[in-house]
């Protein structure tokens, strides 16, 4: 038997050396040094960490009990360890009892483990048979006595654990116990095989909606289109049909029409139509055979079997994607909803798309706001995940901002392989941004998929953008397929379109002198009037709220006059967390090789991020505007121009009419080879790296309990009740935003709380002054506490009938004021109806 070991000091393994053979010794001494470990033989269990910090202990008495609410987390769960002391042995039993809740008595399994066996103190094994549907299910285990004798249980604070609570005597303590969960490896190893089987389900729905849809487009409109490589029109088509769903929202709803799941089937029933009658066609018109199709229609698009370099570079690529999607969905298999605040406006949003089969004005019944004037190219594209996949709407929303984490690196690759002039420009593109860089990746933890999705389309913008641009003679096909992509990134991100707006000011810049001026002006013109034609409705409808307000407020406003918020949001900070120091000190390096080269297509790239830069710093140069474009929004995308050069300059290294044709036969495939080899052990290693960058803990809003109770409110709380939830005040004092699971009520549980969708901001309430009076509240609440006298009667008011504690304790992103259960109890306005786990809820009656 091998042991994989965690934590040993030196001296630990010399006495596992001296011991050699004494296997249950070996254990013995891992429990008590609280090691996890994984004992690799054909029925060996696999052990995971449950809940492993360990600041006090708790005892048990006889008679007594201890039990813990936990989740877990794969299929086959055959046991648990739990760190036991036992200062004196004696003849009487530890049964620990398995249940599906602490308030249900059904008996799942039971184990036991006799006081005298159990030594001094260490992690105790409670073995029972495997659970084979155990994956992703709660449950609640306890621990008692029988017969004499006494045991400490290894505890740590309420705050370690987010899936359950340490309960003493039946009742929930603000503490966890410190426990492992052991599983039956054949059955986990099930489980994680189904997992990814659901991945490439999720992956085959996201080809059918986001990329089937654009590459019948580009194949109907632009003939260059069938000159691209298989991954270039891949990437094309991604960033097309990502632009096609919310214009095709806007414009059915501007003739009345609300199409519910067709807007989710017909793009791709109508894009399957064309290839089945094109196929037709071809049939009708050749004589048809397997071999014939592959040579005349295949041959020349797929990866040259000819040629090892062409060959090595799609076998990285395929690679190199295969690990940026499956880390990216790895990290989310145990994530019930998206996390942080952004996430809660976007399922909003999403949710009420689908309500309404489309657009909407109104936000009832989950909020009070009357206007909808936010960017919802995202929201459209979760509605048509939702549709087809009949997942719920905040795991649609997790689902598909993943597939365009994903997709927003496949996007880098057009646009690399144009700059570096080979493939594997594209491919190490895709590797740096993927897997090398902490962004885009880190999303996950913000929720930040509206500006993710603009990224996805971004990249696609600008190569099209670029090639319509210079077209001569002028292509009308490209044209109209700018306008879509233009249109479309309008509708999915209003900063990241003034990205795509700056890039054409740089190629006019870079190009004017070699290129005829007239003719790039009028392309240019003939783009923006197309798009601009498309986009007008929303345009217009966005006056009604008070998005160009808050605008035009910050374009005017002097430098001097920037508020002190604005002015912190914007500073530079730590820039080795968007990017490593290695990659900020190569870049200008690259940027100068390239420019030396004479390589015109770099240097568009680098005055295009310098103008982004100095546009987000206007008060650099004394200029108005500070606040419209923000260091935040242009640093956290910094990997797109990392990876393009990066990507770029491995292009000029191996570019075929440099280096690739003039080495020997026996030279190229070995250095093909060690390019593929290379770039998949820097994705393994990048690989490692990213599956740590979800930090649940610090971001997530909503925990298991939550949404256990959420379920528990649905079915004993009346329908029109109103909670006052856990705050704090944000944005320099323009807004208050949730700090646990409550914020979250009007979705999981359909009823109303004090706050708002942050966008209460930039729509328009039930009354003129509806912004200052949701503020209002939050700000009072800050200075004054919760139980304030004021306050109370400020409830009473509105209309407040409960208030919610979440599992979080109201501490994601915040140290101010929190709902304190102890203070809530001890006030006669308030009785507590429920209490599991670390979430409460108390009826207010004042």
């Amino acid at each position: 038997m091998v042991y994989y070991l965690y934590g040993l000091s030196i001296s630990d393994l010399n006495k596992i050396q001296t011991i050699k053979t004494e296997v249950s010794i070996v254990q013995r001494l891992l429990v008590q040094k609280n090691i996890l470990y994984h004992a690799e033989s054909g029925c060996a269990p696999w052990i995971r960490a449950g809940q492993t910090f360990r600041t006090d202990t708790t005892i048990i008495n006889s008679g007594e009990s201890v039990g813990q609410t936990f989740t877990a987390r794969y299929r086959g769960l055959s046991g648990i360890e739990l760190f036991l002391a036992v200062e004196k042995p004696t003849e009487g039993n530890l049964i620990l009892k398995l249940h599906p809740h602490p308030l249900n008595n059904t008996e799942l399994t039971r184990s036991s483990l006799s006081l005298s066996d159990a030594g001094t103190s260490g992690f105790q094994r409670f073995d029972f048979p495997p659970i084979s549907d155990s994956l992703n299910q709660d449950y609640y285990f306890s621990v008692e006595i029988e017969g004499q004798g006494t045991a400490l249980v290894g505890t740590a604070p309420g705050n370690s654990y987010l899936d359950g609570a340490l309960y003493k005597h039946g009742d929930p303590v603000d503490a966890q116990a410190n426990f492992h969960l052991v599983y039956n490896p054949t059955q986990a190893a099930i489980g994680i095989v189904g997992m990814m089987f659901k991945w490439l389900g999720i992956l085959l729905v996201g080809i059918l909606l986001f990329a089937l849809p654009g590459w019948a487009l580009l194949d109907i409109l632009w003939h260059g289109y069938n000159a691209s490589g298989w991954f270039e029109k891949l990437a094309l088509s991604v960033g097309v049909s990502l632009a096609i769903y919310p214009l095709v929202f806007l414009w059915t709803d501007l003739v009345g029409l609300h199409l519910g799941y067709l807007y989710a089937w017909l793009p791709p029933s109508i894009s399957l139509a064309w290839f089945i009658w094109k196929f037709v066609g071809f049939i009708r018109s050749t004589e048809f055979s397997l071999p014939h199709l592959v040579k005349t229609r295949l041959g020349s698009n797929l990866p040259s079997l000819r040629s090892l370099s062409n060959q090595s570079a799609s076998i990285a690529l395929i690679l190199t994607l295969g690990m940026v999607f499956a880390v990216r969905f790895w990290v989310i298999r145990l994530v019930d909803v998206p996390l942080w605040g952004d996430s809660y406006q976007h399922t909003m949003i999403a949710q009420l798309l689908v309500d309404n089969r489309g657009l909407f004005t109104s936000w009832l019944p989950y909020a009070e706001l009357q206007t909808f004037t936010y960017h919802f190219g995202f929201h459209s594209l979760v509605a048509v995940f939702h549709w087809v996949t009949n997942l719920s709407l905040h795991q649609a929303t997790l689902w598909t901002g993943q597939i365009l984490n994903g997709v927003a690196v496949l996007a880098l690759y057009p646009l690399a392989t144009r700059l570096g002039g080979n493939r594997w420009a594209g491919v190490v593109a895709v590797l740096v941004a993927g897997l090398l860089l902490p962004m885009p990746m880190y999303y996950v933890n913000w929720g930040r998929y509206t500006q993710l999705a603009g990224q996805a389309i971004l990249p696609i913008a600008v190569y099209l953008l670029w090639r319509a641009i210079d077209s001569q003679p002028r292509n009308w096909g490209l044209i109209v397929i700018s306008w879509i992509v233009m249109a479309g990134l309008a509708l999915t991100h209003y900063r990241v379109l003034i990205f795509a707006v700056i890039f054409i000011a740089s190629f006019f810049l870079i190009s004017a002198r070699r290129h005829n001026f007239r003719a790039l002006l009028l392309n240019t013109t003939i783009l923006g009037v197309g798009a601009g034609a498309l986009f007008l409705p929303w345009f217009l409808r966005v006056f009604q709220g008070h998005i160009l307000t808050i605008l035009g407020y910050q374009l005017s406003t002097p430098a001097s006059a920037v508020s002190e918020w604005t002015q912190q949001y914007n500073v530079i900070g730590d820039l080795f967390i968007y990017l490593p120091a290695g990659v900020w000190l190569l870049m200008p390096i690259l940027i100068g090789w390239g420019l030396w080269m004479k390589k015109s297509g770099i240097a568009v790239i680098a005055l295009w991020w310098l103008l982004i830069f100095w546009v987000a710093n206007p008060s650099w140069l004394g200029l108005p505007g500070e606040g419209a474009l923000n260091n935040f929004a242009v640093f956290i995308a910094a990997y797109l121009p990392a990876g393009l050069i990066l990507g770029s300059s491995m292009g000029w290294l191996v570019k075929r009419d440099i280096a690739i044709e003039q080495l020997s036969g026996r030279v190229r495939p070995a250095l093909s080879l060690f390019l593929l080899v290379l770039v998949v052990f820097l994705g393994t290693w990048g690989l490692t790296h990213r599956v740590r960058d979800l930090e649940f803990r610090k971001h997530a809003l909503v925990t298991r309990p939550d949404l256990r109770a959420s379920q528990w409110i649905q079915s004993n709380v009346p329908g029109d009740a109103r909670f006052v939830v856990n705050s704090f005040i944000a944005y320099g004092g323009s807004a208050v935003v949730g700090s646990d699971a409550g914020w979250w009520l009007p979705l999981l549980a359909q009823r109303q709380t004090t706050l708002s969708p942050l966008n209460y901001g930039s729509e328009r309430g039930p009354f003129e002054d509806y912004h200052a009076w949701v503020t209002q509240l939050g700000q009072e609440i800050e200075v004054k506490g919760y139980q304030h006298p004021h306050l109370i009667a400020q409830y009473q008011d509105r209309g407040v009938t409960h208030v919610y504690i979440g599992q979080q304790g109201g501490q994601v992103n915040t140290t101010g004021n929190v709902l304190n259960p102890d203070e809530l109890h001890n006030h006669p306005s308030f009785r507590s109806i429920y209490h599991q786990d670390r979430v409460w809820i108390f009826e207010f009656t004042p």
